[in-house]
């Protein structure tokens, strides 16, 4: 038994691999475009995250490391906070973008801005 995907119109669609083909390399590039930007601020903040810890390890000894350790979970619990607000907000901006609804979507806008 395969997976199968709902579809309002059409009923269910089987997944399968002949319908999974991306011929479009425009596409592919955009596809993969949305998710560079987050990708490479993790890269970048486990970098520095490694390299801070190895400077204070060398310089200051485990008690600062345990304190940067400490501020980038603190950090990082601020920063999941935001992060959940705006994935939340999409579907509801996207909606009424869609519905060509630009007073709701700037509303939605500056509701989750403060």
């Amino acid at each position: 038994m395969g997976s199968v995907v709902s579809d309002w119109e059409k009923g269910a669609v089987p997944l399968q691999r002949k319908y999974m083909k991306l011929k479009d390399r425009k596409m592919i590039l955009s596809i993969l475009g949305l998710g560079l930007s987050g990708f490479i601020m993790c890269v970048t903040n486990s970098l520095s995250q490694i390299a801070c810890n190895a400077t204070l390890a060398r310089w200051g000894g485990d008690l600062y490391v345990g304190a940067m350790t400490i501020l980038n979970s603190v950090r990082e619990i601020f920063n999941l906070a935001a992060n959940g607000v705006a994935e939340g907000a999409k579907p509801v901006l996207g909606y009424n973008f869609g519905q060509r609804n630009m007073r709701g979507s700037g509303k939605e806008f500056l509701l989750r801005a403060v």
